[in-house]
């Protein structure tokens, strides 16, 4: 089966694409709703032109770095918080004024974790909600300044808003994460011609450093559920072609391998691609050959950054598994409030129904045997 675009990529796309000059070409693009939303919400506002080509398939003309033109309306993200808060970046260095707004649960989510830094580059807070939350009205930089920043937390989103706006500032921006978090953004700054140069920074961190008013020239620009499913009790085969992925989000396979103490499933890489830096990693088919035993495994902290959106699909397979399941790192799930956690809320009774029961405590979630000995037989 082909596997559909990655989201977090789709999202970068389409951002990318109206802040560079000409036309990018997209396939590819995950046309679910959050996608659609970044779509409406900020490319077909501020890009000269956005068209859908084909299924999956898109072209943006953008104005540019810094070209944007200020909205006569409210830019509503929906549900879209990686859409939200990335364009809140491309805002930020940009002379212009916006609000953002969305739906009731994107309300709900922290924003001031975006202004903050934006706001040390020169951009302006108007308005906010209580507690720095949507709606907002944000005054873009006219004199934006580079800044060394660290980020509080592991996020890619975070980062990506910290470039974003550093892109119209002259000299080097600098964002520093003492845990690496997902590359999309760095990799598609390179592909889109800006100047970016990523360093190890302590054990697990990286410090990602953009020389800003740079050109960005047009260019061309979710498959753990699928991997799972071919793992499955009674699952059978799954050959799958196109998964991309990249070295810090590949967390979920290797975890997935270890836990299918069977060996059916096997990944091998193939060869890369080199369309677009963003999915330049090996490709990841894989092939799994009917019921697949598995067993629980413990996954670090450490990893939660980098593999943030597959906790729930990685629970689906710890229900299944013989022994008990560890994932700890799941505090940034509860302060984000996303539809993932709140998917996550809703696993348990799901999962009993498979003979599974889930214990959960502030910061990890233990997928284990349910104690009816009914469920067993």
């Amino acid at each position: 089966m082909r596997v559909p675009g990655d989201k977090s990529i789709s999202h970068r796309a389409l951002i990318f694409g109206a802040l560079a000059v000409g036309e990018t070409r997209i396939s590819g693009l995950l046309e679910g709703e959050d996608v659609i939303n970044t779509a409406q919400g900020h490319a077909r506002r501020w890009a000269r032109r956005v068209e859908r080509t084909g299924e999956g398939t898109w072209r943006v003309h953008g104005v540019g770095v810094g070209g944007f033109r200020e909205p006569q309306a409210v830019l509503d993200f929906g549900n879209s918080g990686t859409g939200c808060r990335l364009v809140m970046g491309a805002v930020a260095g940009c002379p212009i004024t916006a609000t953002f707004d969305g739906d009731a649960s994107l309300r709900k989510r922290p924003m001031r974790r975006i202004l903050d830094p934006v706001e040390l580059i020169g951009a302006r807070t108007v308005s906010a909600t209580d507690g720095g939350r949507l709606p907002i009205t944000l005054a873009g930089a006219r004199d934006p300044i580079p800044i060394v920043y660290r980020t509080p937390v592991p996020s890619a989103q975070i980062k990506s808003a910290v470039l974003l706006a550093g892109l119209a500032a002259p000299g080097e921006t600098t964002v520093i994460e003492s845990e690496a978090s997902r590359d999309h953004t760095e990799r598609l700054l390179d592909h889109f011609g800006a100047e970016v140069a990523v360093e190890a920074d302590g054990a697990h961190g990286r410090k990602i450093t953009l020389e800003g008013r740079a050109r960005a020239r047009a260019g061309a620009g979710r498959g753990a559920g699928r991997s799972v499913l071919g793992r499955l009790p009674d699952g059978g085969g799954a050959d799958r072609a196109g998964l991309g992925g990249d070295s810090h989000r590949r967390h979920d396979q290797p975890a997935a391998h270890r836990a299918d103490h069977a060996r059916c499933a096997r990944w091998a890489p193939t060869s890369r691609r080199s369309t677009c830096a963003a999915t330049a990693a090996r490709r990841w088919p894989i092939s799994a050959c009917g019921r697949s035993a598995l067993r629980g495994v413990e996954v670090p902290a450490a990893r939660a950054p980098s593999m943030i959106d597959e906790y729930p699909v990685l629970a689906v397979a710890a229900s299944f598994a013989e022994g008990t399941t560890v994932m700890r790192g799941l505090k940034e799930l509860r302060v984000e409030g996303i539809r993932s956690a709140r998917r996550g809320r809703r696993r348990p009774a799901g999962e009993r129904r498979r003979g599974r029961d889930r214990r959960r405590r502030p910061d990890r979630a233990r997928p284990g045997p349910a104690r009816a000995a009914a469920a067993r037989s």
